[in-house]
């Protein structure tokens, strides 16, 4: 007796393993929620000190990047990709430079800026990580040279190796190689995810052909036995 072969192939399964970009969609979704929940906390106590140090324009501009964060997640399926993933990388690239006026969070600034780096990468490939890092460093180093030479008013309580210049091209070279490797590696694990995606598509597809035929191959000998018969 002849069993027909069943085809349990999830095809739309099959659909989003071969379409990247839905997994792009998916994973700028999810930071941009993460964004905004973890984000309120941090919102309201950033406006408290803002409001006790007089600081109405830092608290303007948290204030500004929640509620444009929180207006792209509201309407994510509405705007383009690139623009979600723009508001995304410049949130936390207003952060990131807003962290390097408050000295003591000169480490999450740098911390921030390589994320930055690494997102533009998986998400808009790895020229637009490269140009997200080149503009964090000129930023980084901008800073430096503003605090050296006296362009920004540099506090006292300040340690002395972040007004040094040694100190500040040290900084900018270990971000550079570390940025560098990071956006390369990511590059090469998404060019590498990309292919296994489009080889195990391509092995889908010979599988689904591969059964067809079979199908066809015992319906003729069914004909056959009927005849037979």
């Amino acid at each position: 007796m002849l069993i027909k072969p069943v085809d349990n192939t999830d095809h739309s399964e099959t659909d989003k393993i071969g379409n990247l970009s839905l997994i792009r969609h998916r994973l700028l979704k999810t930071m941009l929620i993460a964004f905004v929940v973890l984000g309120l906390p941090a919102l309201v106590i950033s406006c408290i000190e803002a409001i006790k140090l007089g600081q109405l324009v830092g608290m303007i501009l948290y204030g500004g990047i929640y509620l444009l964060v929180s207006a792209t997640t509201r309407y994510f399926h509405r705007l383009p990709f690139v623009f979600c993933a723009g508001v995304m990388l410049a949130s936390l690239y207003m952060i990131a430079v807003f962290n390097f006026f408050h000295f003591g969070f000169a480490g999450a600034g740098i911390a921030i800026a390589i994320t930055i780096s690494v997102l533009a990468t998986v998400l808009l490939g790895i020229r637009s990580g490269l140009v997200t890092a080149a503009t964090c460093l000129v930023t980084l180093i901008t800073m430096g040279l503003c605090f050296i030479y006296g362009a920004i008013e540099v506090n006292p309580e300040m340690p002395a190796t972040t007004t040094n210049a040694v100190s500040w091209v040290a900084a900018s070279a270990v971000f550079a190689l570390l940025t560098g490797s990071l956006i390369f590696s990511s590059g090469r694990l998404q060019e590498y995810l990309i292919r296994s995606l489009a080889s195990l598509r391509d092995k889908t597809e010979e599988l689904k052909e591969a059964n067809k035929d079979l199908t066809r191959e015992i319906k003729q000998r069914e004909i056959t036995e009927a005849k037979l018969r």
